[in-house]
């Protein structure tokens, strides 16, 4: 409670990460991107005491795509400014 997550979600069987990504907007957030409009920003790890396996988190950007972020189950999407 009180933080922000960002969308996204687990690689599906025969599933690229680029596609889950496409996949994980649409769902969460209402958007519609194609593939060769994401790109790859970094990878962050997570390590927990309670997890024998590290999660490996790779995150992505976009600045061209159609719709707009709407509030589903999984977030309620807001706009911050960069600064």
């Amino acid at each position: 409670m009180g933080k922000w997550n960002g969308f996204g979600g687990k690689v599906e069987a025969g599933e690229s990460m680029v596609g889950s990504a496409v996949r994980e907007l649409e769902e969460e957030a209402g958007l519609t991107v194609q593939e060769e409009d994401l790109t790859h920003v970094g990878t962050m790890i997570y390590f927990y005491d309670t997890k024998p396996q590290p999660l490996e988190v790779h995150v992505f950007t976009v600045k061209v795509f159609l719709g707009s972020p709407t509030e589903s189950e999984e977030m309620m999407p807001q706009w911050f400014r960069c600064d």
